[in-house]
């Protein structure tokens, strides 16, 4: 069963940043997962929200700053204290895990808008080679059908919550290789089975302790905490 350290190892640190990422790389994961969203100059940056009021000491929505400006705030603890940290890009991210964990990039999108944030993300995949080791994944299909459009070789995770989820629809969509899914209600073991019977894989999101795993015959469990022994 893989373990892939969300938002870097959330649980470890402050998310998504180089510090929090080296913390969740030293327990070995699989994988670490990170957010992008597209800056106004067209820069692709690591944050989860697509503004950055949360999590550093600055306020704008990242589509409408410069790279320039995104990197002008500084990351804050969990106390509310700036440090020395700002928000990444994703170049930075890649360049910081150096090869030592495959990369489970999300992409946000709010709408169907097309700014080029696949396209400039599947050229920075092409820029460090590293095609066979990323994977992309969303909760928006049309993310996953543009990736798909411009390269299907790249492997490809639909993001759920519960329900609906329909049998149907995982059948009609044969590039998608993994259902990632809240933990919480639709994953069985019975479930799992099935899903594997299709030839798909099932991972759950976001695990913060052993407890909360639904059943042992998952491929993969996103957590905060790749501390943790699963």
């Amino acid at each position: 069963m893989r373990i892939i350290a969300h938002r870097g190892g959330a649980g470890l640190g402050n998310e998504n940043t180089l510090s929090c990422i080296s913390k969740g790389l030293s327990y070995g994961p699989s994988m670490i997962e990170i957010d992008v969203h597209l800056t106004s100059d067209c820069e692709v940056v690591v944050c989860h929200d697509p503004y950055i009021d949360r999590t550093t000491d600055g306020k704008g929505v990242i589509r409408e700053m410069t790279l320039e400006e995104v990197k002008a705030a500084h990351i804050v603890d969990a106390s509310g204290n700036s440090t020395r940290e700002s928000i990444p890009t994703l170049r930075e991210v890649i360049e910081h895990i150096g090869g030592q964990a495959a990369i489970l990039l999300e992409i946000k999108r709010e709408d169907d808008t097309d700014d080029g944030l696949e396209r400039f993300c599947l050229d920075i995949i092409y820029e460090y080679g590293i095609e066979k080791t990323v994977t992309v994944q969303s909760f928006n299909d049309i993310v996953l059908e543009r990736f798909h459009a411009m390269d299907p070789s790249i492997r490809l995770e639909k993001l759920l919550f519960v329900r609906p989820f329909s049998m149907a629809a995982v059948a009609s969509r044969p590039w998608i290789a993994s259902y990632n899914i809240f933990f919480r209600g639709l994953v069985t073991r019975r479930f799992v089975d099935k899903m594997h019977k299709m030839g798909k894989e099932v991972k759950v999101w976001t695990i913060k302790k052993p407890s909360q795993v639904p059943c042992s015959n998952l491929d993969g469990i996103i957590t905060d905490r790749p501390d943790l022994q699963f």
